[in-house]
């Protein structure tokens, strides 16, 4: 567990350290790709939480080499899965409004709040993937901050360009 105290180094307010937070976002993805391929969805999600979990287990290990680059990929899919999300809400919302007898005669009579959950749940879960989004990036940078030695990067405050004496202004 790494103990730096460094503010860009933190999320969560500021209370959790990314590389903390990077684990438990491993996690989520890890029972959400499983989700994902349980749930009655479109056949191509079963593939896409098969790729998802890969994906974590090889993340999972470059986290543990704190190795940025390969981060990059996870940071990808967490990408599409912010579009997956956004393609499944608006088949979600087209099915409800154009094919009303169809859902009512899957969901019962209850499809409307049912329906309401699912396009509820669907915004939730975009919002915490552009949230997880933003974590990974910041992992990176903290991985990167890492490779390079650790050190803080300041620009100096002085020139250190050779001065030259220049003569007084004469009007």
């Amino acid at each position: 567990m790494d103990t730096i105290s460094d503010r860009h180094h933190r999320c969560l307010f500021g209370w959790v350290h990314v590389s903390t937070t990077i684990r438990l976002i491993l996690a989520y993805f890890v029972v959400f790709n499983v989700g994902l391929g349980l749930l009655g969805l479109p056949w191509f999600s079963i593939y896409i939480g098969l790729f998802g979990l890969l994906l974590c287990f090889f993340t999972c290990f470059h986290v543990y080499k704190k190795n940025d680059r390969m981060m990059f990929p996870f940071y990808l899919y967490v990408l599409f899965t912010i579009f997956y999300l956004l393609f499944l809400g608006g088949y979600f919302f087209f099915v409800n409004i154009f094919h009303k007898e169809m859902v009512k005669e899957a969901l019962g009579d209850h499809s409307d709040s049912i329906s309401f959950i699912w396009h509820f749940a669907d915004i939730v879960l975009i919002m915490v993937h552009a949230w997880a989004l933003s974590v990974v990036s910041k992992c990176r940078k903290y991985f990167r901050w890492v490779a390079e030695g650790g050190q803080k990067v300041e620009l100096p405050t002085t020139s250190s360009a050779p001065r030259h004496e220049s003569k007084p202004d004469i009007f």
